[in-house]
């Protein structure tokens, strides 16, 4: 699963090959058995590289701002807490409806049919998709319980990348540009070798954000180039289990003067 999302990801930010068709093609492939409909997918993913860590535009793991929570009940609130903190997971997975809407609510009219056009050929996909796999047995265990690993993982890389009590740093329009939501706003986090090698270092992110076309087996490197030439303006930082438990209780409310403000 993490190999066809890889393939898909590259195919999105045109790393794949020079061909906006072909990688259009091979990016619904991979895709759809994900139940990711691609041009929605590529949509939304490229306008968090273009605006990541902006406050006002970019709604990858934005966190909330003092004016969201004050217009909400209790109830609500600790809604907003869990969601935006421990349980970022299960919000994450929640979060992939918006694609299926996007034929609605997207403002393009290329993206509406794109995301239409990828809309029914994921949906076609999956249904055969579980057919065959229903065939070789469980579907709940061959398909459903790898599909929340691969999930939980690739949402924890995200998470991390953009959310630090005192690294990560968001800012609004005015005071923003892409050099600094791009490296000097995103984390570097060394993950387990294990766990990077099953997910073919997709966690490498920071070359990632300074260009997209970088293909996955040169993230690493790329990495490592960085780092030599700008480290001490790069942030980086060791998974760890302070670290989940800090970021996911604490990284929650925006502060304007940089930084999160603490949760009351």
């Amino acid at each position: 699963m993490t190999g066809l999302f890889v393939i898909g990801h590259d195919c999105a930010h045109q790393s794949f090959s020079h061909s906006r068709i072909l990688n259009e093609i091979v990016g619904t492939i991979c895709m759809s058995p994900l139940v990711f409909p691609y041009k929605g997918w590529e949509a939304t993913h490229n306008n968090h590289h273009e605006n990541a860590n902006n406050l006002d535009k970019d709604f990858l793991w934005r966190p909330l701002t003092k004016e969201d929570v004050s217009k909400v009940g209790k109830f609500r609130k600790a809604i907003m807490y869990y969601a935006y903190g421990p349980l970022f997971f299960q919000s994450s997975i929640l979060h992939h409806a918006i694609h299926f809407g996007l034929p609605i609510t997207a403002r393009n009219t290329s993206t509406k049919i794109g995301s239409l056009r990828s809309i029914i050929i994921c949906i076609i996909t999956g249904y055969y998709t579980y057919k065959y796999i229903s065939s070789l047995g469980n579907f709940w265990i061959l398909y459903v319980v790898p599909f929340l690993v691969f999930q939980f993982w690739l949402s924890t890389f995200t998470y991390f990348h953009h959310r630090h009590k005192d690294a990560a740093g968001w800012k609004r329009t005015n005071d923003w540009d892409k050099v600094f939501g791009g490296l000097f706003a995103t984390i570097h986090v060394d993950f387990p070798a294990w766990i990077e090698y099953l997910t073919l270092d997709i966690n490498w992110h920071l070359p990632h954000h300074a260009s997209a076309l970088i293909p996955w087996y040169n993230l690493r490197p790329a990495t490592y180039r960085l780092l030599r030439s700008y480290g001490s303006l790069l942030q980086t930082e060791v998974f760890s289990w302070k670290l989940w438990v800090e970021t996911t209780t604490q990284c929650h409310l925006y502060s304007e003067a940089g930084g999160y403000s603490p949760w009351h």
